[in-house]
């Protein structure tokens, strides 16, 4: 009997799976959400006190920060480390051209919605 009971605990029931699938969809996008305003607020802070107003330019508002961020982080992206997991060939290079459409993809959505909702 406890075999049975060992099994269950190592193998997770269809409404685990579902249940889980279903918190990922919806916290992935409010966390990714949460670190773009973060990382448009921290630099809109940096930039004052490091770019405007030693230098005497204009500060950035936040949705512009964040706008900076995405175009930071689009010109300096790595892809995802292929070595690190022992994965077969073809899972291997099914990520990775995954990564390379989705990457620049995002990063543009991103943007677009940036640009379109929160920029003056």
């Amino acid at each position: 009997m406890s075999l049975l009971t060992d099994q269950k605990k190592d193998n997770p029931t269809n409404g685990e799976i579902i249940g889980g699938c279903a918190a990922l969809t919806v916290m992935l996008p409010l966390v990714s959400v949460l670190h773009l305003a973060l990382d448009g607020w921290a630099l809109s802070y940096l930039w004052l006190w490091f770019v405007a107003n030693p230098f005497g330019v204009a500060a950035l508002s936040i949705s512009h920060c964040i706008g900076l961020s995405l175009l930071i982080s689009f010109a300096t992206r790595t892809g995802p480390d292929l070595k690190k997991d022992n994965k077969e060939p073809g899972e291997t290079v099914t990520l990775f051209l995954v990564w390379l459409v989705c990457s620049p993809l995002v990063i543009v959505l991103s943007g677009w919605i940036i640009k379109t909702y929160f920029m003056a």
